[in-house]
This record gives structure tokens, sequence and C-alpha cells, in this order.
């Protein structure tokens, strides 16, 4: 788990990356630039992967604020090429509406565009990224996470995206919704409803907590999954 946040009871900000434990040893460097956002750099082949995590300031915060947030994105992404595949995720606390943008946003998205999201529309012209849950046509339930973020990617590398959406009633206690970054695996959680499916995944999950256990991993102690 890679975090950054404040050290305050409330934790009202923060944000994070979990990364499976198979993939750590590619992680090259982690960049907690604020308690908004983080870059983490992974290894990979044919370009290095990097995932630029953040948290907006809601529509309640001053100009100054939200102004801050941008500049920290900007730095960021200075620490990244181009020519490499750069992700920006997360919670932009903006609506960009469906108005369609040529290499900014598609027309698919929600509502009419808020003033923070004409903040964003701005920012990605000016770091040349595109928004791409604008680009697919999905249920609207699949396109926002509390009040609408985006997913951002490099347009360069936009044609290699081929869905980007949410998923909402997820039984975690939180007021988001699970983001599905882009994968060529589609996750089927319709089969968690059939009994015989459940029990299976539960039987696999719980073999691999004791496994986990047995060789005394860092990441806690069995928990019954059933």
């Amino acid at each position: 788990m890679y975090y950054a946040g404040n050290d305050t009871d409330a934790y009202r900000r923060g944000v994070g990356i979990i990364v499976s434990q198979h993939l750590t040893k590619c992680v090259t460097r982690f960049t907690p630039e604020s308690d908004g956002v983080v870059l983490l750099i992974v290894y990979a082949k044919p370009l290095k992967l990097n995932v630029i995590q953040v948290y907006a300031p809601g529509c309640d915060k001053s100009d100054e604020e939200i102004e801050e947030f941008y500049a920290d994105i900007t730095k960021v992404v200075k620490l990244t090429q181009p020519h490499e595949l750069n992700f920006i995720m997360e919670d932009f606390n903006a609506k960009v509406g469906n108005e369609n943008m040529r290499n900014v946003c598609g027309s698919f998205g929600l509502g009419l565009r808020s003033s923070s999201g004409d903040r964003l529309v701005e920012f990605c012209q000016e770091e040349n990224v595109q928004i791409m849950n604008t680009c697919f046509k999905l249920p609207p339930c699949r396109l926002y996470r509390w009040t609408s973020p985006q997913n951002k990617v490099n347009r360069t590398f936009s044609i290699s995206v081929k869905k980007a959406c949410t998923y909402p009633r997820t039984d975690i206690p939180t007021d988001h919704n699970l983001l599905l970054p882009p994968s060529q695996y589609r996750v089927d959680l319709d089969k968690l409803t059939n009994e015989s499916s459940a029990s299976t995944i539960a039987t696999e999950i719980n073999a691999r907590l004791r496994r986990i256990e047995t060789n005394k991993s860092p990441y806690g102690t069995k928990r019954n999954c059933s």
C-alpha cells in the first residue's frame, strides 16, 4: 500500500495505491507530492508505467487550494516522459459534461460541465492528456465515483484503452464507487449472485489467505471470506 495523507484524527484527505504483491519488485519510485497527489512509477515493458493518483479539493474550497492542487499534479507530470504510459486517476470532483472536444473528452460524460470541469479541461489541454471515461458509451452508474471524477491518459496511448468505468454498490464501507482501471480482463461481478460460484471464489480466497499466513506475510492475518 503506497499512501500519502495527513496525521489528523479525521483523515479527511489522502490518496493511496494498492499494488499486487508480485508487482512490488517492479515499483521503482513513489513520490508523495501532497495529501492529494502521488506518483507511482512501475518498470514495465515495452514502456514504463507512471500512475498519478489524485484527490481534488471539493467545490467548497478556495481557488487558491484548487490551483495549488493542479500545480502539484503538474510537478509530478514533469517527472514523467511523453513517450511513457502515463495515467492520471481517481477523483477530480469535476463534471466535464457530454460535449465532445477533440483530443480532450468524448461525448459520453454526465450532465453539464461545471466550473471545476472547465478547470479540468484546461489542465488536459495544457498537459496533452485525454479524459477516457467520456469516450465509452456506458450506463450512467458506470461513469461516476462520487461527483463525476475522471480517468485520464496521455493522448498518444489513448487508443490502447478499451474501457474505463466504475463499479457501484460494492460491499465496502465507502461513499465512493470502485474504479476499474483499463485492463484486458473483464470482471463479471454478476457471478457472485450465483451461490455455487460465490462458494468456489470464497474457498479460493481463503486458501490464498492461509498460504499468506503460513508464509508470515506482512499483509495481516487470515480472514474468513465466506
